[in-house]
């Protein structure tokens, strides 16, 4: 978020082009008619080309009319003839500069332009924000935590949402946790220095609780708090597009539930908390990845199907499906001792084969780009390793993924994948 503050300059001197320039700053400055001005200004310029002000009026001309290349070659000049030890007007058009290669997406010189004008003048809050943010937007937490820590300047309360980015960035999700909720403990909706979006601010809230869940081990009491704190978040900040990257990190085979044991009960009350009014297919997921009820999965899963009612999620519901039966020959294969049930390979693969469109054959780079299609592919290699762990397994185990594999409609993935396969090794 990037925040951009242009003050005027000190009154000019009385000079003979002086009615000219209070036409033109008249014109800036009360009507806000920044084209006709800015003719003033160049005009001006003509016989007075090393002028500061009017090179700097200039280019807030052009900054408003978002010709900001320009902009930024007339504030470049007022710098290069603006006296030394002007730090204060020095600093002005730094973050002027800085503002423009911003809009050019030269985010690296927007960086150190800020930077320069912070040094110059380390009791501007502005050029401080201007400054970390900055650091920020280039993914330097580290440096943005450095430049706010060593400020000697009393802080707006907008910086405890920069300092929650920069360490929701660096994984310190404790830290990002106690930031943003200082900031909306003493939020009075209000913005003096920055402008904030608070809805986005509350996004990356709920994601430093959820990734603090999955950072450490909660007690019973911290956990109910944090869900019950993530619930009341995503019911008023609430995307789909969160919603699915949350799901994404919580409905993993190792996931945050299994690994710290948590109970069933928070679990469920997080998933909750997460999705809100979840779709069928979102719960049928929860019960793949968490409850690892993999016949229920499968014959919700077919109902679904069959009936049509979730038309969105029907790639979803068809790998679930393939998966979960999937699963079954698997624990069938171990039981067994290594004998593979006939029907349970045939209809696997006919699953399998069922996840692509009938008779298509797709190239490399086709295959590869799409995503959700491919996720049934590299899940069933992800489901055979999570089984078979040594390599003796692994090896005793592949002829059994390669009878699966040999039906992917893809002949230069599937050539490479046989082919390691054939050798005994399972990996994509």
């Amino acid at each position: 978020m990037l925040i951009w503050v242009f003050t005027a300059l000190a009154a000019r001197a009385q000079q003979p082009a002086a009615r000219d320039v209070e036409t033109a700053d008249k014109l800036y400055y009360y009507d806000k008619q920044y084209g006709p001005a800015l003719k003033i200004y160049e005009a001006l310029l003509e016989s007075s080309s090393k002028d500061t002000y009017l090179l700097g009026q200039a280019g807030l001309c052009l900054y408003h009319l978002q010709q900001y290349r320009k902009a930024k070659e007339q504030f470049r000049l007022a710098a290069l003839y603006c006296p030394v030890d002007d730090k204060e007007k020095m600093a002005l058009y730094y973050t002027n500069l800085s503002a423009c290669y911003a809009h050019l997406e030269d985010y690296s010189r927007a960086y150190e332009y800020a930077v320069k004008a912070y040094n110059m003048d380390k009791k501007s809050d502005i050029k401080l924000w201007n400054a970390a943010s900055h650091a920020q937007n280039l993914g330097r937490y580290e440096d943005a935590i450095r430049i706010m820590d060593q400020a000697t300047i009393a802080k707006d309360i907008a910086f405890f949402t920069l300092y929650g980015r920069c360490y929701l960035g660096t994984g310190r999700y404790k830290e990002s946790v106690d930031n943003y909720e200082q900031f909306f403990k003493e939020d009075q909706g209000k913005d003096d220095l920055a402008v904030i979006d608070r809805r986005m601010e509350q996004r990356n809230l709920v994601c430093a609780y959820v990734y603090l869940l999955d950072d450490e081990q909660m007690g019973t009491e911290a956990l109910q708090a944090a869900i019950t704190r993530i619930q009341a978040l995503m019911a008023v900040c609430g995307t789909d597009s969160l919603k699915e990257k949350l799901l994404r990190l919580f409905l993993v085979n190792n996931n945050l539930c299994h690994r710290y044991a948590y109970p069933q009960a928070l679990c469920e009350q997080l998933f909750a908390a997460i999705t809100g009014k979840s779709t069928a297919a979102e719960r049928l997921w929860y019960t793949y990845y968490i409850s690892r009820d993999y016949e229920q999965v499968f014959d919700d899963a077919t109902t679904l199907l069959r009936s049509g009612t979730e038309p969105g999620n029907k790639v979803l519901l068809k790998r679930l499906q393939y998966l979960s039966w999937l699963q079954r020959l698997v624990r069938d294969y171990q039981a067994h001792n290594g004998k593979i049930s006939q029907p349970l390979m045939d209809t696997a693969i006919s699953l399998f084969e069922g996840l692509f469109e009938k008779g298509k054959k797709y190239s490399e780079a086709e295959l590869m780009a799409d995503k959700e299609l491919y996720l049934g592919v590299s899940e069933t290699f992800v489901l055979f390793r999570q089984h078979f762990k040594t390599p003796e397994e692994q090896q005793a185990v592949a002829p059994v993924l390669l009878r699966i594999m040999e039906h992917l409609p893809s002949e230069k993935i599937r050539q490479g994948m046989t082919a390691i396969l054939r050798k005994g090794y399972i990996n994509n």
